[in-house]
């Protein structure tokens, strides 16, 4: 029995090992550049049988059949032994399930009706709106090298909202996030300088989203604030993972204690604060918001993790300011020293 409750306990060590591993990276880390040099995202799906076995359950399961037979004939007759070939019985079932639910369902095809989707987005899009579709020095999707990226994501999608997420993926698979980015990189940052430099941080790679969905013509907007989380999350990813199923994080570092009698207020990794001007780094982040006409009302969207946030209780965006394009400043750092201590007590 004790052998058994080991071998579990070293399946759900590598689990959480894989788990953690999966999010992100904890600290400071120098950025690598990924095997492939992506130029495009791939828009090919998976095959069912690739997906299996990138699947650590399948792994546990197969290690724990394993174990099984080799012990059948020794410990068939004990009932815990019994419960543990039940179990593995269950957790195929809980894997083919899984399996089969990540199986994309294919969209109907109606010969003879076709819809632009920009055109359609465009007509339905407020007036009110529409000045989040302007372009700036930053935001300069009018660049041969942007209009190139944003044509093939455009002719790729049936929709914004499959625009959108292609925009994000292509963002995350290109764009390496930096722990140690200057805030200068975002002061002097576009659009395409941050796509050709393949390194950013949230503040950075929110302006690579917005240009290229701008370009586009899908209105959004810059917000900054706090980012924080639930730390029930931690065993939630875990258990994403051991059944196979990706969640990708945002990147920040948490804010340091600060302490309100000294002018320099700490940071995990580092300090940069200057005239009370906090770097936008940590607790402190930046994302973006996009438009939808399909729910009349403004998305968070995440370009340090590629996703579309939902309300899942994981992660909680608190809004410090919209910057208006004009204002790259508070785009880049945050002024509110009140503020920052506020997101470092959450």
């Amino acid at each position: 029995m004790k052998k058994l409750i080991f071998f579990f306990v070293f399946l759900l060590f590598i689990s959480l090992v894989y788990a953690q591993t999966s999010r992100g990276p904890w600290g400071p880390k120098v950025p690598e550049r990924r095997g492939v040099d992506i130029t495009m995202p791939d828009f090919g799906e998976e095959t069912l049988f690739q997906r299996a076995v990138k699947n650590p359950l399948l792994w546990m399961l197969v290690l724990a059949s394993g174990f099984w037979i080799s012990r059948y004939e020794k410990e068939k007759k004990t009932k815990y032994f019994m419960y543990l070939g039940a179990a593995i019985l269950v957790g195929y079932g809980v894997l083919i399930s899984v399996l089969v639910s990540s199986i994309p369902s294919e969209a109907p095809d109606v010969p003879g009706i076709f819809i632009d989707w920009q055109e359609n987005y465009n007509s339905n899009l407020p007036i009110e709106h529409r000045t989040h579709l302007a372009k700036t020095d930053y935001y300069d999707f009018d660049t041969a090298y942007i209009k190139g990226i944003t044509d093939k994501i455009a002719e790729s999608s049936r929709t914004e909202e499959e625009a959108v997420q292609i925009t994000l993926n292509y963002v995350f698979g290109n764009v390496i996030y930096d722990f140690g980015e200057s805030d200068s990189a975002c002061f002097q940052g576009t659009g395409s300088s941050v796509l050709k430099k393949k390194i950013g941080q949230c503040d950075t790679q929110s302006i690579a989203v917005l240009t290229l969905l701008r370009g586009m013509g899908i209105a959004s907007r810059p917000a900054v604030g706090c980012l924080s989380t639930n730390p029930t999350c931690d065993f939630q990813q875990s258990l994403f993972a051991i059944a196979g199923i990706e969640k990708r994080r945002p990147k920040w570092v948490e804010l340091g204690e600060i302490d309100p009698d000294q002018e320099v207020f700490s940071r995990r990794q580092r300090v940069e604060i200057l005239d009370e001007i906090i770097s936008r780094q940590g607790g402190l982040h930046a994302w973006v918001e996009y438009w939808s006409i399909t729910t009349n009302e403004w998305i968070t969207i995440e370009p340090t993790s590629g996703e579309v946030i939902n309300e899942d209780g994981c992660y909680e965006y608190e809004i410090e300011m919209y910057p208006s394009d004009d204002d790259k400043t508070h785009l880049c750092v945050s002024t509110d020293i009140q503020f920052a201590m506020k997101c470092a007590a959450k």
